[in-house]
């Protein structure tokens, strides 16, 4: 018996090409409050051997028409096909503060031992293994020290690394 590759008469890839042309309208938008747009969710059968897929994304359109699109959880779409990862990217933003860069990103699950962040020349990693697996490659505005501060509270951790003078 051939396996149906379609999910309500679609093809993964119909629904993956709606959302991507989803994001490339939003990112053309032009924003004059700086407005966040964030969505998550699921898609399956109950059946547990049935198609399961969990996806989430946050599109930022910036004041100065700039925008960003930010993928998070454990799907990757690309090349014509649907990765799962172990490991799920948090959902985060980076804020230029002037003299140093924030970087504040949800890790729900995690302890503060289990967090790890690495510097290497303008790109942090971040690493956690707790309940759920987290890693994400961070590429800064510029460069920084390689200080890194952190608070981290309740699975929401701030990021203070200070920019090079």
């Amino acid at each position: 018996m051939k396996k149906k590759d379609h999910f309500y008469g679609l093809g993964l890839g119909d629904i993956f090409r709606g959302l991507g042309d989803l994001l490339e309208v939003v990112q053309k938008m032009d924003a004059r409050d700086g407005n966040v747009i964030k969505k998550t969710g699921e898609f399956g059968s109950s059946d547990s051997k049935g198609l399961k897929g969990a996806y989430g994304f946050s599109v930022r359109v910036g004041g100065l028409g700039g925008s960003t699109i930010q993928s998070f959880g454990n799907m990757r779409a690309g090349a014509g096909k649907v990765e799962f990862t172990e490991a799920w990217e948090p959902i985060l933003d980076v804020f230029d503060e002037g003299d140093h860069i924030l970087v504040v990103a949800e890790l729900p699950g995690v302890e503060e031992e289990q967090l790890q962040l690495e510097i290497a020349e303008n790109c942090l990693h971040l690493k956690a293994l707790g309940i759920r697996q987290y890693e994400k490659n961070i590429v800064l505005p510029c460069n920084v020290e390689d200080d890194i501060t952190s608070v981290f509270k309740n699975g929401i951790v701030e990021i203070t690394l200070y920019k090079k003078k």
